[in-house]
């Protein structure tokens, strides 16, 4: 329900994979670091894409169903989650192992596995603006968060982000800079 969103920037900064477990478990969360190379975070940051697809998402509304799948051992719902979190464990290791190419088949990979979680994970806007990023030349993306509107992600291989940039904000998206900060907080 969001409070996963304050853990990146209170523990450091640095591209992280973080694993949560439910309360009833008494496991909690798991944040390790990934040790990525100046040369892969500049990568990352060149080939990632994001935007905001101009809808306000509904996201309690999603993750309210998703939860009560989850209660009800929707097999739907669990198996899509059980899925996606082998994905994001194959994504881990893809930057670990400096195999960035894959991270686009990747998340398209999660980006279906998403939309089987509730039917307003996706709309027709999203999904031209996912077709528009494809045809301009990312190899997947997703959206981020719930879903049903709000920010997207996506990854383009080599030399493709300004071509997927410019199709995007000519479908009238709004792009945002990416990049990753390599402190977190800072109080002073």
């Amino acid at each position: 329900y969001g409070w996963q969103d304050q853990y990146s920037p209170v523990t450091g900064g640095g591209v992280k994979f973080m694993k949560y477990w439910p309360a009833r478990t008494g496991q909690g969360i798991e944040i390790n670091l990934l040790p990525l190379t100046p040369t892969q975070i500049a990568r990352l940051e060149k080939s990632l894409v994001v935007c905001y697809s101009g809808i306000s998402r509904p996201a309690k509304v999603i993750l309210d169903a998703v939860a009560e799948g989850v209660e009800a051992g929707d097999p739907t719902v669990v198996g899509a989650l059980q899925e996606m979190s082998r994905r994001a464990e194959s994504i881990r290791l893809s930057l670990l192992e400096g195999t960035l190419s894959k991270l686009g088949g990747l998340l398209a990979e999660v980006w279906e596995l998403h939309k089987r979680l509730h039917p307003d994970v996706t709309n027709e806007r999203i999904e031209q603006l996912y077709e528009i990023a494809t045809a301009a030349g990312a190899t997947g993306g997703r959206v981020c968060g719930a879903g049903g509107g709000g920010t997207m992600i996506f990854w383009c291989e080599d030399d493709q982000e300004y071509k997927v940039k410019q199709a995007l904000s000519a479908a009238g998206a709004q792009i945002f800079d990416c990049s990753t900060d390599p402190h977190g907080i800072l109080l002073w």
